[in-house]
């Protein structure tokens, strides 16, 4: 659940660590090209290349607008990152890159547990290395949830049609992921699963596509209904039930450089059984329930505020109820794209 009650006296707002231009994005994003490019595709490098690259702390890829450094000697981590960040940037120069988050794996307890570590603090202490890939992943979560105040952020799934932005604020359990998922096989690209990364200065919502992390029923839901979607292993029993991870198309990727224009505030709701229905809301209600979705509103203050009401005066809001019909589901948001 959003936490947006720090005090300015505990949580300082931090500054991008390095250049966050769309030129440097573009940059970092032009994978594979010739002599001279910024970064490769991570699943260029091989899992033994990608693992002495992690033991001397110079395995470094971009996800969405941040630079993440990894350090860890287990090879398990290594391999399941290189299958689920496949196609983002792995830089070329690691060890001259100025970085947003330090993430570091260490075994503890002969290795039958590990604790995370982001910034050198502990995150997730003893592990057990059946969860230990989820986790990592969580823990990149908590990275865009707590440490990026150079945007205003929202817990939301986030994709765009047409140069347009649709946001879907929710808390975990409503069923946002697994439409999310459904809407990025179906002509909607994937900006997030998990955040919203509002600019402060012009109101642009910038992408940061990560796999999708669909939990329980979910998971075979979207394996059968799109069998061209690509999930990675079920992670059963962790603290959230079974997950696994269904991966952001190759071209979501590629395209993380361009920002989207606010076009849909939309709050999800699943309920088993219920018809679907998608209703409008006031933007007055519209701003409120943002906010409590928000995790650093309170942090920015008027700077927030100010960001949160472009947003809110570009978008049409509404409530979405859903049973479980992902076509229906899909075929009202096509409507609503095109309507509006």
């Amino acid at each position: 659940m959003p936490n947006h009650s720090h005090s300015s006296n505990e949580t300082c707002v931090l500054q991008p660590q390095h250049d966050c231009s769309r030129s440097f994005l573009a940059d970092v994003y032009e994978t594979g090209a010739s002599n001279g490019s910024a970064a490769v595709r991570f699943d260029s490098c091989s899992p033994a290349q990608l693992l002495d690259l992690s033991r001397a702390e110079n395995l470094v890829w971009a996800v969405g607008p941040f630079l993440i450094r990894l350090t860890t000697h287990d090879a398990t981590v290594v391999n399941a990152l290189r299958f689920l960040y496949r196609a983002a940037p792995l830089l070329t120069e690691p060890a001259t890159a100025i970085t947003d988050f330090h993430l570091s794996v260490r075994s503890s307890f002969g290795g039958f547990t590990s604790t995370i570590f982001v910034d050198g603090q502990p995150i997730f202490r003893r592990v057990r290395k059946r969860h230990l890939v989820p986790m990592v992943e969580w823990a990149l979560n908590l990275c865009a949830f707590q440490g990026c105040h150079h945007y205003l952020t929202v817990h939301a799934a986030v994709l765009e049609r047409g140069g347009r932005v649709l946001m879907l604020p929710a808390l975990s359990g409503s069923g946002k992921s697994t439409l999310c998922a459904a809407l990025s096989q179906k002509s909607w690209r994937l900006f997030s699963d998990e955040v919203a990364l509002i600019d402060l200065n012009n109101g642009l919502i910038h992408p940061a596509p990560r796999p999708i992390s669909l939990k329980r029923d979910a998971i075979e839901l979207i394996r059968q209904r799109f069998p061209q979607a690509i999930l990675g292993p079920t992670w059963r029993g962790t603290i959230k039930g079974d997950v696994a991870h269904l991966l952001p198309m190759d071209e979501c990727v590629a395209r993380t450089s361009i920002t989207g224009r606010p076009g849909w505030i939309v709050f999800p709701q699943f309920i088993p059984g219920a018809a679907t229905s998608l209703n409008p809301v006031s933007k007055a209600r519209g701003f409120v329930r943002t906010v409590e979705q928000s995790f650093n509103f309170a942090v920015l203050g008027s700077v927030g505020f100010e960001a949160l009401k472009r947003v809110i005066d570009q978008s049409k809001c509404y409530e979405f109820t859903y049973g479980g019909d992902l076509s229906e589901a899909w075929r009202t948001f096509q409507e609503l794209a095109d309507r509006d």
